[in-house]
């Protein structure tokens, strides 16, 4: 099984193909699971590791890697893959534990060999996510990385102890180490988004986003009094020709 790549979303497979590390940046709807799962269909001499920011999409990821007959791809959460590796960690609390542990005791450890490396979700990555690859990936030097992400889609940023950044995505040679070049490669046609919603979400990020679909009703929004946003929402939505 193979998928029907867009011209953007072969060019990220190409690059990966070729041996780069590649950072993809993807606007909502434009396929990044696609080329994630193209891209471990074409490396299957190569042990390849998923890393799936939650349950659902690390169990739907898992459901397609099944279909395409993929063995050579683990995929699991980090919490999954703390479980795995050392013992039951179900939430943030437990994570953080394990990792004071790991730094300052002894634990019985059984890490994750992995040639290939995919990080999806990039834009929500944290720093004890990275803490937790060191002491728990076994990967060679020349591992080969793939991080695919959306910095408008962060949300985990808010957090005091552990706050996502969007630096894992913008910068990933300075965390992610490997002797491999960093290419870098943009997903900007959503095939999700009707042409009136790509304007607008365009328009609120500073960014262009086309759409393959077709037609499909006017933007309308509606918010409370409370939150005053309703005049600067309708000042983008003014903005935005494709909405007139």
């Amino acid at each position: 099984m193979s998928f029907e790549l867009s011209a953007e979303q072969r060019c990220a497979v190409e690059r990966w193909r070729d041996g780069d590390n590649v950072r993809v940046m993807a606007v909502p709807g434009a396929g990044k699971s696609k080329v994630i799962l193209e891209s471990c269909r074409i490396s299957s001499a190569r042990k390849t590791l998923i890393l799936a920011y939650n349950r659902e999409l690390c169990d739907e990821t898992k459901a397609r890697l099944k279909a395409m007959e993929l063995e050579h791809v683990q995929c699991m959460t980090f919490h999954g893959m703390a479980t795995l590796c050392v013992r039951p960690v179900h939430d943030d609390m437990a994570l953080f534990q394990l990792l004071d542990d790991l730094e300052q005791t002894e634990c019985d450890v059984e890490k994750v060999f992995a040639e290939q490396i995919l990080i999806d979700e990039c834009q929500d990555f944290r720093p004890s996510f990275l803490s937790l690859m060191g002491h728990l990936v076994d990967a060679p030097s020349d591992v080969q990385m793939m991080v695919v992400g959306d910095l408008p889609q962060l949300i985990y940023e808010y957090s005091k102890e552990d706050p996502a950044s969007p630096a894992y995505l913008l910068s990933p040679s300075l965390y992610f180490p490997s002797t491999r070049p960093w290419s870098n490669i943009e997903l900007t046609t959503s095939f999700r988004l009707t042409p009136h919603v790509a304007g607008f979400v365009g328009a609120c990020f500073g960014r262009q986003i086309q759409s393959r679909k077709q037609g499909g009703p006017p933007v309308r929004v509606y918010t409370l009094n409370l939150w005053r946003a309703a005049p600067l929402v309708t000042s983008i939505l003014q903005d935005v020709k494709s909405l007139e």
